[in-house]
């Protein structure tokens, strides 16, 4: 997201001149939702994507997913109070906006890479298990 604020000049203005207040304002409302959406979706998906990696049972759901839900929201506020009080002034906001995407692609490549083990092990379980043992709460489609 970061990335696209440099090019937002030419989407904004060659569209925005002659335009009524209200339709001034629905499209800045459109391209904010259009540069601020898709971090703000991806950022939303995580707690999901990690819940069905780390769910394997319905035994462990509810203390499992407390427990990530916990995790999740200090994560948060760790990272929202570190970014305003020291990130953004020590490296300033470029370099801290560089930081915390990198932060994020580490996230998701450790996410990524438990996931393809924990897919491979349970492949692995369930080519071995009897049948009455191969029992998995049914995926959401």
């Amino acid at each position: 997201t970061a990335l696209l604020f440099p090019h937002l000049d030419a989407f904004y203005l060659p569209f925005a001149q002659g335009l009524g207040d209200t339709a001034l304002n629905l499209w800045r409302f459109l391209l904010s939702a259009a540069v601020v959406g898709v971090g703000a979706a991806l950022m939303g998906a995580t707690l999901p994507l990690i819940t069905r990696i780390a769910i394997q049972t319905p035994e462990r759901a509810g203390p499992a997913l407390g427990q990530l839900y916990g995790l999740n929201t200090a994560g948060a506020m760790l990272g929202a109070a570190l970014a305003g009080y020291w990130l953004m002034p020590v490296w300033g906001i470029r370099e801290g906006l560089w930081a915390a995407a990198s932060l994020n692609v580490l996230a998701a490549a450790m996410v990524w890479a438990s996931g393809r083990s924990v897919s491979t092990a349970q492949a692995e379980r369930q080519q071995t298990a009897p049948a009455s043992e191969c029992r998995r709460f049914p995926r959401s489609r």
